[in-house]
Parts: C-alpha cells; structure tokens; sequence
C-alpha cells in the first residue's frame, strides 16, 4: 500500500468550542432582537410578559427578549372613511353611490341622498390595541374589517342618522350646515371616548346633501336656487342698510345739534327776561309810580315801531283815536 491509499483523518473540533461558538450565535440573536426603532409617525406599545408597561416614542430602544414584546402604532397619520360613496380607484376620481349608507329620513319624513366623510388618527396607542377587540368581522358593506375600524363606521353612522332624523328638511337646507357639523363631531368623539377607541375624530365633512334623483330632486333644486336668490336679496339689503344707516345718523347728529342750540338760546333768553324783570321789579318797589308810567310809555313806543293803523280807545269807550298818521310821513 503507498503512502498515497493512507486515508487521511479529519480532526473534529472539541465539544468545548462547539459550545462557544453556539453561545457566541445565541448572543448574536439575543442582541439582534433586544434594539428595535421607532419610526417618526409611530409610537411603540411595550409589554412584560403580556402586561402594558410603556409607550416608546420615535427612535433607537432596549428590549428584553422573550420577556418583552413591542407593538408599533402610526400615530400621526390622518385616515378617512367615506359614507354614501367608495372612491373608485384608478386615474379618474370617479366615485360609486351606496344608497343604503347615504338615503336618510329627515324628522319630517322626508328623504335626502346624504354623503359625508370623516378624518381622525390614533391618539392613544395603548386604548386602540387593547380596548376593542381586533378580529375581523363583516362591516356594514358586507366585506370583512377589522372590528375597531367597523366600530368607527357605526358610530359615525348612527351619529348622523340621529342628527338629520332630529332635524326638518326646511333647517338643514336653509339653516347653517356648520352647526350640524360640529354636533356630529362633538357627539362622534364622545362616543368614541366612551368606547375607549384612542382615536379623535378630527373632521366631519359633508360632501353631499341633496333630494333623490328625478323629480323630487328637480325641485329641491328650484328651492336651493330660490334660497340662493333670498340670500341674494337679503345680502343687497344688508349693503343698502349700511350705507343709510351713517347717513341717518348724520342727519339726526345735526337736528339734536340744532335742537341743542335753539333750546340754549331759549334759555338764555329766558334768563334774560328773567333778570330784566327783577331790575324792574326792583325799581318799580322803588318808585311804583314813576315805573308803570316808564313801561307804560315804553309799551307805546314799541307798538308804535311795530304796529300799523293803531287806535286809541278810552276806558269808557266813549271815544278813540286814530294813530294812523303816527307812522308815515306827511300824513293828515
């Protein structure tokens, strides 16, 4: 036999470094899923051994593995839900009705095609993962959902279906649509809060309030143009008020301005006579006599200036005197 037939021997590695080099992949594993990131629009759910032990915001974090479990959450990101419509996907942004969703009766029985659009995002992390349960169940539309996301879609309806059936046709055409839309927000996240969903509604918006197509809705729309021509009027009326209203208030200004003057200058007047009289009245306690005769005689003299065709009767009235001759010239 050559030396070349020896067949060689393998030495096998010892169990001692076999035991190394396992310890050395199991702690390669044990660091690999003990640091976990968190991305900017998340927020990490942390669990010991089931039970709720932290919320980690976005970046780089420490885990213990098997005795820790971590459950991401978007936080940031806004979702919408339609109802009364699917936006049809593809180039054109076409849009399919769903009347059993968007036909809701009015308070005085009357129908209207009703579509409208909510906005809100998970604000509670803990609340949205362990509150209401996840498994999926079939939604009002007849396809499976995620039992939270079919919770959201039935308060928003039975919200609004309560709102448009506590209301007349007549107000929610004509009355002020914003006031409607606050309601359904303010009551969508009391029930939601209530639920324990950690979400917010952030929006409700109605993209749709109209009668049914054909006839009925034929008139609705010559109601909606003569409400629009109301406004029109009422709005014209509103600028033709403002523009009289200074006017009116300048006119007034000036008549209580003339009012004013004309009620100082019969006071003073009046004060005038007043302290004439008193002067009078002083001197004629002086000399009573003397005074009459003064005012007699001056009474005269001012029917004379003033005065025409003047006659003199006596006391008797017996006799008179013309004065006509008193005040012109030449006279007989």
């Amino acid at each position: 036999m050559s030396e070349n037939d020896v067949p060689k021997v393998v030495k096998m590695p010892n169990s001692r470094f076999m035991i190394i080099i396992v310890i050395v992949i199991v702690a390669l594993l044990v660091l690999a899923n003990s640091f976990y990131q968190v991305d900017a629009q998340e927020e990490a759910v942390v669990l010991n051994f089931g039970k709720f032990h932290s919320i980690q915001y976005p970046g780089f974090h420490f885990k213990i593995p098997v005795i820790q479990k971590v459950y991401k959450v978007n936080t940031k990101e806004f979702q919408t839900m339609n109802f009364g419509f699917v936006q049809q996907s593809g180039m054109d942004s076409t849009y399919k009705a769903v009347p059993e969703e968007s036909s809701l009766l009015t308070g005085d029985s009357n129908i209207l095609d009703i579509r409208w659009s909510i906005q809100y995002k998970i604000t509670n992390p803990r609340d949205w993962l362990f509150n209401v349960d996840n498994r999926r169940v079939r939604g009002d539309r007849g396809y499976e959902m995620d039992n939270r996301i079919k919770t959201i879609r039935d308060i928003s309806l039975s919200v609004i279906n309560k709102i448009i059936g506590n209301n007349s046709l007549n107000r929610i055409f004509e009355g002020n649509r914003d006031i409607l839309v606050s309601t359904a927000l303010e009551e969508m996240n009391e029930r939601v809060n209530n639920v324990g969903l950690g979400i917010t509604i952030l929006l409700v918006e109605f993209d749709t309030v109209a009668a049914p197509e054909g006839a009925v809705q034929d008139a609705f729309n010559d109601v909606t143009a003569a409400t629009v021509e109301r406004d029109r009027y009422i709005d014209e009326g509103e600028v033709y008020r403002s523009s009289q209203i200074p006017n009116a208030m300048g006119a007034a200004q000036r008549v209580k301005e003339l009012a004013d003057g004309y009620a100082i200058e019969r006071v003073n007047l009046a004060l005038g006579d007043v302290a004439k009289f008193k002067s009078i009245y002083e001197e004629y306690k002086k000399n009573p006599e003397i005074t009459r005769k003064r005012m007699y005689y001056e009474m005269m003299e001012e029917m004379a200036k003033t005065s025409t065709d003047i006659e003199l009767i006596d006391r008797d009235l017996t006799n008179f005197i013309p004065f006509k001759s008193l005040n012109t010239v030449g006279g007989n």
